[in-house]
């Protein structure tokens, strides 16, 4: 009910035994590289991170795996950094499922992406 009450004499939308739409698989990899250039502190670093499907009836989202690369340098509280979020620019899907419009009418099926390749330049000074 709108309090987030349980109405006892509603029954579950999933039976007993069903099993819950997760992956099997999540996982996240970062690595990084630190060196020195001359008086820069500077990095390279490498992020991925992959799903395995999700498998909900009747739907079934495919796993994807995505790639980020990212270089900085900085100097003296000043920070410069270069970075790509899905280098490869592959077109996963965090989420799928169908939109439902009341009396069990589920017509359109909506899909949320991860996001598209990003590239972008950050600066940051500290005070």
């Amino acid at each position: 009910n709108a309090e987030g009450v349980a109405d006892p004499t509603v029954p579950p939308v999933a039976r007993a035994g069903t099993p819950l739409p997760a992956s099997r698989f999540k996982g996240n990899l970062i690595a990084r590289y630190r060196f020195e250039i001359g008086d820069l502190a500077a990095h390279l670093q490498v992020a991925g991170v992959a799903q395995s499907e999700v498998f909900t009836t009747p739907i079934t989202t495919p796993g994807y795996a995505s790639l980020d690369l990212t270089a900085g340098v900085g100097h003296r509280g000043w920070f410069t950094e270069l970075y790509v979020r899905n280098a490869l620019d592959r077109r996963g899907e965090q989420s799928r499922f169908n939109l439902c419009a009341g009396l069990g009418t589920c017509m359109e099926m909506v899909v949320i992406p991860i996001a598209p390749r990003t590239v972008g330049l950050t600066f940051s000074q500290r005070f």
